[in-house]
């Protein structure tokens, strides 16, 4: 009996070591959004942070497989999404390896913009921060939670508040 609470314990922590949230400072709602169902362009600015560039193309390669998914992605389609890296801090391996909680944790904040087919008006709006405070896991993962976060905003899918 002590052998499966043990395992339960650990199965617990490990689940609860990664996290996403999604912060919506300005809501996708109808009529603007209702125009044009279907994202195109998805630009991402990695800004200072030292994001590589694999990780940035794995975000936006998750991004459009939710959305084609979803059948939210045309590229034909005029509304542009834009995410602005704020934040990404990733642990080397070993650190990992040999510090794991203690090591601090791993993650990415960002923003992310939708605009009208016309690129002169912000749509909606949201900050998402995604990040793993246990050792397991790798950046694939980050980038794979990162992108379903954004693509539950694009489609509506979030259910936390304005903080208008």
């Amino acid at each position: 009996m002590k052998k499966i609470i043990f395992l339960l314990s650990i199965l617990a922590l490990f689940l609860g070591g990664c996290a996403s949230s999604t912060n919506i400072t300005q809501p996708l709602v109808a009529p603007q959004v209702t125009e044009v169902k279907t994202f195109g362009e998805i630009e991402i600015d990695k800004k200072d942070t030292k994001a590589p560039e694999h990780f940035i193309q794995a975000v936006e390669s998750y991004i459009k497989q939710g959305l084609q998914e979803r059948s939210l992605y045309d590229e034909e389609s005029g509304k542009k999404i834009s995410v602005s890296v704020n934040s990404y801090r990733m642990r080397k391996g070993m650190t990992r390896m040999m510090f794991g909680v203690f090591a601090g944790k791993d993650g990415i904040n960002s923003t992310v913009k939708v605009y009208s087919p016309d690129g002169g008006k912000v749509l909606g709006s949201s900050e998402v921060n995604s990040h793993n405070v246990m050792a397991v896991g790798s950046q694939d993962d980050i980038a794979r939670m990162h992108g379903e976060e954004i693509v539950k905003f694009l489609s509506g899918e979030t259910q936390e508040k304005s903080t208008e």
